[in-house]
């Protein structure tokens, strides 16, 4: 490496390059040296030739499984927000189903009642002041009341 960078680059930058490269055990052993980097170089290799008897180091590409990891993610909330969907439609139907029915409820008692006196419902609801007439409809205007 200092051969290719020759004198442009401070021995410092090299070694920090180089060491990135090596093995964890070895970069943390050779960090704290003071040494020269041919003498550096010389640990490495001998640090290196220790491990690498009782130790296999493989790189291995780790990139697939972050996205199979996502993806399994990202297809969970969309079932999830499938499932919340599909629940707040159905809260929102039942919610209309019951306005309606009081809605249809409230009419009945309206007519039950007007019916049970024989007035339409203007006339049960307002009396002599009612503007409007639905028959069939009893009501008697009282005069004596309006005066």
């Amino acid at each position: 490496m200092k051969n290719l960078a020759g004198s442009s680059i401070s021995d410092e930058l090299i070694k920090s390059l180089w060491l990135q490269r090596l093995p964890q055990q070895t970069q943390a052993i050779l960090s704290i040296s003071k040494d020269s980097l041919n003498n550096i170089a010389e640990m490495a290799d001998k640090i290196i030739a220790v491990y690498s008897s009782s130790e296999v180091c493989s790189v291995a590409n780790n990139n697939s499984s972050p996205k199979s990891n996502d993806r399994n993610k990202l297809e969970a909330l969309q079932a999830d927000t499938a499932a919340l969907t599909k629940k707040f439609d159905e809260f929102s139907r039942n919610s209309r189903q019951r306005s309606k029915s009081r809605e249809h409820s409230r009419r009945n008692r309206s007519k039950s009642n007007s019916s049970r006196y024989a007035f339409c419902w203007y006339h049960f609801k307002f009396r002599n002041n009612a503007k409007k007439c639905v028959q069939p409809c009893q009501f008697k205007i009282n005069v004596s009341e309006n005066e």
